[in-house]
């Protein structure tokens, strides 16, 4: 076509009519020249108006799916924030707050994200500033309950979840986006329809070709290759725009990178500058589950995989990503680009491995755990039990998942017992402690000691129940053996404690009748000596008065203490000391007495009395001619822990020819007291300086 028309322009150049031609052509040439800078000029504006108005629109539609991915992302990081403190009320484990602390700063990161977005009508405004009052009001919720269950109070908390304020605020923040989502998509369905990008081109296409056609046919064919690369620029950029916001890469066969998505930066760190010429497996570090070559085949024959690999950020992390690969043939046939989505997974994977722990912790404690360990749904089928459960009913899992004890228990009346029980605690929704009857050995029936508590979903209804029952037969059983044992000793006190008061009841009535006896001698005594004439014989009688009366007091002592055993001392000495002065009728003779409290018995108290009768009778006897005197008795303890006695007056003494030993025989008193401080084992000194005083010293009385 180019050496035709320049034939043709060289015929022109030769002939008259063909220069009026050639001016003709320049004429119009020149005219076509300005009509086609018109053209031009009218497509330029054409195509301007059409690139400023498409960018607009893009602009808008980027926005609205920007405020519709940030809205819909922040509802699903609720949703996990939610789940988490869920997870943390039903069963207090603090693991569970990893994941609500993790979506609490992603959730202050998508607001900040949704006030630096412009929103595109005062509507889309309103709806965003609701989304954002809403998730204030959510997050104050979570932090509430879960500040409750931190506190001790877990129930208030699990009480204000089931209020269902939290889910209202949920369902209302659903609406929202939503009513969000719809406008993005009808903002984008009204850009879709309000463009033409087909038509402005066509029309600067055509407005260029016919001006192309008036310039020059070389410019025609030079124009169709413009064309053909501009319409390929132009489905490049569509195809870059809607490519660039997604998490995906451009690789060639070799697997150097050509283009890296936005997404793919926001999820590996890398920047776009960083990754282009970069080998995408030698950046990312990717592992693969299968061999590298295998996917490679697979890619040729079948032009995609999809698949779950591990790839490392820019700070080296590994991170669980779930890939696909595309295939992109070029126009020889060969695959010359392959296509690169990922989608990081590693929180869901976290998410799956912990949840897979926590089941085997869960059940390793529940078989670990002594006792019975199990639950049942609402109609009472069993859906949990461990070993020890098993072992009870003793029939194997697959016989007792899913029905009731009515249908695996030996025992009917039991198994009633049991299921009312359990009906119980699931109706009225409270924990209950109580002992049941379950199985039976060689002495009987197996009793438990069960411990049961309804079980909630999330939504606090009551969805079964779950018991821990702990064997506490064996503990039963001695406890019926203590109680009888316990009625036995019982009796057995009580036939002993009579026995005790028969007893006391005894030795007070002897103490009594050996006083009562006593006291009769001693009358017989006073009426034998008034009948006497010799005054030495009345007076041998009156001093066997004394004797007697000292026996006598011993024993009233004894009839009026406690335990019948034993007495206080020093009241008796006191009694005791006034009884002779009172026998004796001495005006002018005056007792003082000083003891110590001591409690005796009945072998120590009567030599002891009968010491102190001796010596203040001799006192009273021999000391005051005159008439006239003191006598002091003392009882104290000395340093070596025994006891002193001490009778001394204040009369003439006795004379050194009766103090000098071995003079003439002793009397009676004399050898009384001697005989009594052997039988004490005492050691006796006498004094003679002011009157006379005598000192027995002797251990302290032990009491049987």
């Amino acid at each position: 076509m180019p050496t035709s028309k320049a034939a043709s322009l060289g015929d022109a150049r030769g002939d008259p009519p063909a220069a009026r031609l050639s001016a003709m052509g320049h004429f119009a040439t020149t005219v076509a020249t300005v009509l086609a800078i018109v053209l031009l000029a009218g497509g330029a504006w054409l195509a301007r108006a059409n690139f400023d108005s498409s960018r607009r629109t893009e602009d808008a539609s980027d926005r609205a799916r920007s405020q519709l991915s940030l809205t819909t992302k922040l509802l699903s990081t609720l949703e996990d924030a939610e789940n988490g403190q869920r997870g943390y009320l039903l069963t207090g484990n603090v693991r569970y707050l990893a994941p609500y602390d993790a979506a609490r700063a992603r959730i202050d990161a998508i607001l900040a994200d949704i006030r630096a977005e412009p929103p595109l009508d005062s509507g889309q405004r309103r709806t965003l500033n609701d989304i954002q009052t809403l998730t204030a009001a959510k997050m104050v919720e979570l932090g509430q309950t879960i500040a409750l269950a931190q506190a001790g109070r877990r129930e208030l908390a699990l009480q204000l979840v089931r209020t269902n304020r939290g889910k209202g605020i949920m369902d209302t923040l659903r609406v929202r986006i939503d009513a969000l989502g719809s406008n993005a998509r009808a903002q984008l369905l009204r850009n879709r329809s309000g463009i033409s990008p087909i038509l402005p081109r066509v029309a600067a296409v055509v407005l260029g070709l016919l001006a192309s056609l008036l310039l020059a046919a070389v410019a025609f064919g030079q124009h169709r290759a413009r064309l053909a690369v501009g319409a390929s620029l132009a489905s490049l950029q569509r195809f870059t725009r809607a490519f660039g916001l997604s998490q995906g890469l451009l690789r060639n066969v070799s697997g150097a990178i050509t283009f890296w998505g936005a997404g793919m930066e926001r999820i590996y760190g890398y920047t776009s500058k960083q990754a282009i010429g970069r080998n995408s497996e030698e950046l990312l570090q990717t592992e693969f589950p299968i061999p590298q070559l295998e996917i490679e085949a697979i890619l040729e024959t079948q032009g995609h995989w999809e698949g779950d690999v591990v790839n490392r950020d820019s700070g080296g992390s590994a991170l669980d990503v779930a890939t696909q690969l595309t295939l992109h043939e070029g126009t020889a046939g060969e695959g010359d680009a392959v296509i690169v989505f990922d989608n990081d997974i590693s929180e869901a994977r976290r998410a799956q491995r912990e949840q897979a722990w926590q089941g085997d912790l869960l059940r390793t404690v529940i078989e670990a755990a002594p006792g019975l360990i199990y639950a049942k749904d609402r109609d009472g089928r069993m859906v949990l039990a461990n070993r020890g459960a098993i072992d009870l009913i003793g029939r194997p899992w697959s016989e007792v998942q899913g029905r009731t004890d009515r249908e695996f228990l030996a025992d009917p009346v039991q198994a009633e017992f049991v299921m009312a029980n359990d009906r119980r605690v699931m109706e009225e929704g409270q924990f209950e402690e109580l002992e049941e009857l379950v199985g039976s050995d060689a002495d009987g029936p197996r009793a438990w000691l069960s411990t049961k508590t309804p079980l909630r979903n999330a939504l606090g209804v009551v969805t079964g129940m779950v018991g821990v029952s702990v064997d506490i037969t064996a503990l039963r059983r001695r406890k019926t053996q203590l109680a009888t044992l316990n009625a036995e000793l019982s009796n057995a006190l009580a036939e002993r404690t009579a026995a005790l008061l028969q007893r006391d009841l005894l030795l007070r009535e002897v103490y009594h009748r050996v006083k009562n006896n006593l006291q009769i001698i001693d009358g017989l005594i006073v009426m034998q000596a008034r009948q006497l004439e010799d005054a030495d014989a009345r007076a041998a009688l009156l001093g066997l008065r004394n004797r007697i009366q000292a026996l006598a007091l011993v024993h009233h002592q004894l009839m009026h203490s406690k335990n019948l055993k034993t007495f206080d001392i020093a009241p008796f000495l006191k009694e005791l000391a006034g009884n002779i002065l009172e026998g004796a009728a001495e005006r002018g003779v005056h007792v003082s007495v000083r003891a110590i409290p001591l409690e005796v018995d009945l072998d120590f108290a009567v030599p002891l009395g009968l010491l102190v009768s001796e010596l203040v009778t001799n006192s009273l006897k021999h000391a005051f001619p005159e008439g006239s005197g003191v006598i002091t008795v003392s009882l104290d303890r000395v340093e070596d822990g025994g006891i002193a006695l001490v009778v001394s007056d204040d009369g003439k003494g006795r004379s050194p020819e009766d103090a000098a030993p071995g003079r003439g025989k002793p009397g009676l008193g004399t050898s009384i007291i001697n005989g009594l401080v052997d039988q004490l084992g005492g050691e006796q000194m006498i004094g003679n300086e002011h009157g006379t005083r005598t000192e027995i010293r002797i251990g302290s009385p032990v009491h049987g």
